[in-house]
């Protein structure tokens, strides 16, 4: 977006124009190549559309409060702000809603109060697999129709990076082939959160600890070779993120799909593999029991040989992002 179109928006925004708060909100929540998000801003913009009852807005701002982003956490005014976005006729706010209650139908505060949060959000038994480095499993983390439905709204894919070594800065390599769509402020939905917070349950980690989550696609003959995901302390580069976010200590894994072949995630210093069924997932930790990197977690993603492999991977920090705000 152009300066002199995105200073158009903010002025037809600030006159009162609806729509134009909430695409100028959402702007300022993802930020692009010239400027950091503004994430307080953006929310602001977007509660007073929401408040307008603008039905992108109310939904928007759905995903904000349950979220906990620049206001009070809360599930059931989330759900009730979706409600009023459904009602609205905001298509995708209707979908959300049916799909957490689980059930089709018009009676949207009938499906918003069969939505049960308790049962969406409660954390999922793992498997140990090894206490050193700590590695695990849980079978169904998700269910097969949340996988698809992740995979359905994966649109955005684009050459997955790495970090420079030399500079810190995201590059292409040719040690990772794959490509990746990342879940956003502004592409998140409920039906996300509610993994998140799963997520967060699960770990016993809160979500502000949270990377942005990434969806992988790998198409036969695409990898990730073996490299490490927790941040070199010893890189002068990588010091401003470490300070600034913490040092990457789980790594979340959740297998979208089964129908391909090859594909595994390997530890080749372990001489452990694992590739998952629909909804399975792999948990480990980078680093060791003081905190230092653990280079017994070297680990690949392996080419699928034929089909295609699709993905959610998080990384958890030790430290919520202070540069997010």
């Amino acid at each position: 977006m152009s300066a002199d179109t995105l200073a158009e928006l903010r002025a037809r925004a600030d006159a009162g124009d609806r729509a134009a708060m909430t695409a100028y909100g959402k702007h300022l929540l993802i930020g692009d190549d010239k400027e950091r998000p503004r994430v307080p801003e953006g929310a602001a913009y977007i509660a007073r559309a929401a408040a307008l009852d603008e039905a992108e807005a109310l939904a928007q701002h759905a995903v904000l409060v349950a979220s906990g982003i620049a206001h009070k956490a809360s599930w059931d005014q989330g759900l009730d702000l979706m409600q009023r976005s459904a009602e609205l006729g905001w298509a995708p706010a209707q979908d959300q809603i049916r799909f957490l209650a689980q059930r089709d139908g018009d009676d949207f505060a009938a499906l918003r109060a069969a939505i049960n949060v308790r049962d969406w959000i409660k954390p999922r038994a793992f498997n140990v697999v090894m206490e050193q480095p700590r590695i695990l499993t849980a079978a169904a983390f998700m269910s097969p129709a949340e996988c698809a439905r992740l995979i359905s709204r994966s649109l955005a894919m684009r050459r997955a990076d790495v970090y420079d070594p030399a500079s810190g800065a995201a590059m292409i390599a040719k040690e990772r082939s794959n490509k990746k769509s990342e879940v956003t402020l502004a592409n998140m939905d409920l039906p996300f959160l509610m993994v998140h917070a799963r997520m967060a349950a699960t770990t016993g980690l809160p979500n502000q600890f949270f990377e942005l989550t990434n969806i992988l696609h790998y198409s036969p003959g695409e990898q990730f070779r073996p490299h490490f995901d927790y941040l070199d302390p010893s890189n002068p580069s990588l010091q401003a993120d470490l300070q600034a976010r913490g040092q990457r200590v789980v790594t979340f894994l959740v297998y979208l799909n089964d129908d391909y072949e090859g594909g595994e995630t390997e530890f080749p210093r372990l001489d452990y593999r694992f590739k998952g069924n629909t909804g399975d997932a792999l948990m480990f930790g980078n680093v060791d029991a003081r905190g230092a990197p653990d280079p017994r977690t070297l680990h690949a993603g392996l080419p699928p040989t034929s089909g295609e492999k699709w993905l959610l991977s998080q990384w958890v920090r030790n430290k919520a992002d202070r540069t997010a705000a």
